[in-house]
């Protein structure tokens, strides 16, 4: 026994499945003899066989629908991650670029913090009768004498040609007398050779100058 479209009809909504069985269309293609009594064959299954066939093929057809729609729902999720994982690995690269910048700003900075600070801390000699013109002791050996050879040029008589040495290092400055005729003096006192301390009043022929190491100002 065979079916026709008129006998079936099969409808899927919203992932439910209806199937409607004509019995009188159905009826109306089977001999009369036949109504009573029906053969199984494999070519002529019965209403019951047929009705789970149809009803599992609308099943699977819902579900390979509604598998579908989940994977194009997938995709579309999939699509806006990757949008978005965009937008990070721009917005990564744009803070890696600033902060590099910012290092690099800041490195310089501190660079030159570091100098200002080094040339701000840097000995002097400050002229007692010029208190505004200090002389910076930024050489390890800085010469004192009356020829403009010297870096520290005294124009006096009382000074000689070659009078003193200063010597510049890391935290410390010592005065040495270089046989002057008038000599040099460390608050008020003749030296041969001595280490300054911040504050000491050194006199060389008839200039004076206060030793400052730790601020220029003071």
């Amino acid at each position: 026994m065979g079916g026709t479209s008129q006998d079936l009809a099969v409808s899927e909504t919203d992932g439910t499945v209806s199937i409607e069985l004509n019995f009188k269309a159905f009826a109306d293609n089977v001999p009369t003899t036949q109504h009573a009594k029906r053969t199984s064959r494999l070519d002529d299954p019965s209403i019951q066989d047929f009705a789970d066939q149809a009803l599992e093929l609308a099943t699977l057809r819902a579900e390979l629908k509604r598998l579908s729609r989940d994977y194009e729902i997938l995709q579309q999720q999939a699509a806006a991650r990757e949008a978005r994982l965009d937008d990070l690995r721009r917005e990564l690269t744009a803070a890696r670029m600033q902060l590099r910048e910012e290092r690099h700003a800041q490195s310089q900075t501190f660079a030159a913090t570091i100098v200002e600070e080094a040339s701000r801390m840097r000995p002097l000699l400050i002229p007692v009768d010029r208190p505004d013109s200090p002389v910076a002791l930024s050489r390890d050996i800085v010469t004192i004498g009356r020829t403009s050879k010297s870096d520290i040029c005294i124009r006096s008589s009382a000074v000689s040609r070659d009078h003193a040495r200063l010597l510049v290092a890391a935290g410390s400055v010592t005065l040495v007398n270089m046989s002057s005729t008038n000599g040099c003096f460390v608050n008020d006192e003749r030296v041969t050779k001595q280490r300054l301390q911040d504050g000491d009043v050194v006199r060389i022929g008839d200039r004076s100058f206060r030793f400052a190491c730790n601020h220029p100002g003071s």
